[in-house]
């Protein structure tokens, strides 16, 4: 008589490859999620700070007429000058904080 031994599939093998693949991704996915919502947060930050800085600055320097946003690293001045001398002045100003 034949020898017969218990031939079922070694499942759980499988079953931990499905599982480290299911957690890799997992893991990946929160790690993905934890940098862009930092990035975003640093983006506003640096955002906010621009703006608060290049404005308290064209301000103590009497620049009263320029307004400031910030897009990212870009900052930008609106606002009607009195003349092109002032206008100049500000934009310097404001480069020099940036």
């Amino acid at each position: 008589m034949a020898d017969v031994t218990d031939q079922t599939p070694q499942r759980p093998v499988h079953r931990r490859q499905h599982s480290f693949v299911v957690l890799s991704l997992a893991a990946f996915m929160t790690v993905a999620a934890l940098a862009l919502l930092m990035s975003w947060g640093l983006a506003q930050v640096v955002e906010t700070r621009s703006t608060a800085l290049v404005t308290s600055r064209l301000l103590a320097e009497g620049f009263t007429w320029a307004h400031v946003q910030a897009d990212g690293l870009v900052v930008s001045l609106t606002g009607t000058a009195p003349n092109e001398a002032q206008r100049f002045s500000a934009i310097n100003l404001a480069g020099s904080v940036v």
